[in-house]
């Protein structure tokens, strides 16, 4: 008889042990859990930064691009013009035939007229 007390008592000591051990788990998931709740939310914070940064980084990247077109715009109409000039002076260069006498003498009397 005394053997089954003993033996209730080392299942009751068994089970009371298996719960401690038990209720310690779901604690330590419980806590895991907030932990994790806890980094999702910071994490959460941090990409919305992060996104308010890509946007900002975006607009500024936009702007910049007007500003480029702009100014690339107003370069080609100058270059244009520039390049307008030296045909019309290439060709005033390449189309005279110098009529007249042809040495230095000469050359100066026309340039002192």
């Amino acid at each position: 008889m005394i053997y089954l007390y003993v033996a209730a008592a080392i299942a009751f000591v068994s089970l009371g042990a298996y719960a401690k051990l038990e209720h310690s788990g779901k604690v330590a998931a419980q806590a895991q859990t907030e932990a994790c709740n806890t980094a999702r939310v910071a994490m959460g914070e941090q990409i919305k930064q992060q996104n308010s940064a890509v946007e900002a980084l975006q607009a500024a990247g936009v702007a910049k691009a007007a500003t480029a077109a702009k100014a690339l715009a107003k370069a080609e109409v100058r270059a244009k013009v520039w390049d307008d000039q030296a045909k019309r002076l290439q060709a005033a260069l390449t189309a005279r035939k110098p009529d007249g006498p042809k040495d230095c003498k000469a050359a100066w009397q026309e340039i002192r007229k």
